[in-house]
């Protein structure tokens, strides 16, 4: 009965590391998304100042 016992604590670790990995790359894109988002606005609104301007 130990055989099972083990591949079933091995699942669940593994299950446990690919929700860590996948929280991970969630909140990793998340901020890739925020600066890019960010800088594009900032661009926009400096082009846009600029152009006011002259």
């Amino acid at each position: 009965w130990s055989q099972p016992i083990k591949v079933s604590k091995a699942a669940a670790a593994a299950v446990e590391v690919v929700i860590v990995v996948v929280v991970v790359v969630v909140v990793v894109v998340v901020v890739v998304v925020v600066v890019v988002v960010a800088v594009v606005v900032t661009v926009v609104v400096a082009v846009v100042v600029m152009s006011q301007l002259h």
